[in-house]
């Protein structure tokens, strides 16, 4: 994800999803968040299939071994180094699966994962199969 980031961001000339952002500035690759890459890369990729970005990438079913909580709107690439360091710190393998919600949930059909009940949610189903969790501040 990040190698995409940084190759296409400044090619295609990406912008912030924030309908608040003033329109024509460009975002920095190290500065992209969430809501920005979902809408630049997230749901580009799985449009045609309408599915979860997971499924589109990841060779077969993954159970999760951590659930990640956290704020959409930090910066991917630290998000991802806070990730790098949890698994360096417990020794976990390199392909230890971790649930995040961006990229396990489908974007194009919310409703099925986020409902008006918590215990109903993919958040409460995932953090029910993981061994822990973990808060990215």
């Amino acid at each position: 994800v990040l190698q995409y980031v940084s190759t296409y961001c400044h090619v295609q000339r990406w912008t912030s999803s924030n309908p608040h952002a003033p329109m024509d500035e460009e975002l920095e690759a190290d500065r992209i968040n969430l809501y920005d890459l979902v809408h630049w890369v997230v749901k580009p990729a799985t449009k045609s299939d309408q599915c979860s970005y997971v499924e589109l990438v990841a060779e077969g079913p993954q159970l999760p071994k951590w659930f990640v909580s956290h704020w959409w709107g930090e910066p991917v690439a630290l998000f991802i180094q806070c990730l790098r360091q949890h698994r360096m710190d417990r020794e976990l393998p390199l392909k230890t699966p971790y649930w995040v919600c961006a990229y396990a949930n489908n974007q194009w059909v919310l409703g099925g994962d986020v409902s008006a009940d918590p215990a109903q949610s993919s958040f409460r189903r995932a953090m029910d199969k993981v061994e822990g969790t973990v808060t990215v501040l």
